[in-house]
């Protein structure tokens, strides 16, 4: 059963052998702190299934997916340019004037294309780590008070947020 928030059933979450492994791991870890004479009280708790469904959390990274799109077309764009130029320079009845005038195009915009795209890879990095640092703080408060409510000792957290990635050319 997942319940509001979206933690992960125990079962689900222990069914590979990675996680499983880290479970026994964390559990063993955790012992000392919970003191041994009770069985400890512990959740998984997934990030990414409260990022996927809830309404802020699809809203929130749906606006950086809008981002990184952006950003894409903005080099696709610059990257048209650069192609009629190049093919401007393969105009047989080009003048050595005219041609070193866009082979001097051609060397800038490939300069000014790559300054975009580290430009947006940074923008967009930016991005991301300001959305999840306010997602994150967003959800903590409740996580916590779920905690609370259900007499946890241990919240795991599983998160794979760091798969939101831009585009290849960003």
């Amino acid at each position: 059963k997942t319940n509001r928030l979206g933690w992960d059933t125990l079962a689900h979450w222990i069914g590979d052998p990675m996680r499983r492994t880290l479970a026994a791991l964390a559990l063993v870890l955790a012992l000392p702190v919970l003191g041994q004479d009770a069985a400890p009280r512990f959740a998984i708790f997934s990030a990414d299934s409260v990022a996927g469904n809830t309404a802020r959390g699809k809203k929130m990274f749906a606006e950086l997916e809008s981002l990184g799109k952006t950003l894409q077309e903005r080099i696709n764009a610059r990257l048209e340019e650069l192609k009629k130029i190049d093919q401007q320079l393969k105009s047989p009845g080009l003048s050595d004037e005219g041609r070193a005038k866009l082979q001097r195009e051609l060397q800038d915009g490939e300069l000014g294309l790559k300054r975009l795209q580290e430009d947006s890879q940074q923008e967009f990095e930016k991005s991301k780590q300001k959305v999840m640092k306010t997602f994150m703080d967003e959800i903590e408060p409740v996580v916590r008070e779920v905690a609370k409510e259900m007499k946890l000792q241990v919240v795991f957290a599983y998160q794979r947020l760091d798969q939101v990635t831009a585009a290849p050319g960003i």
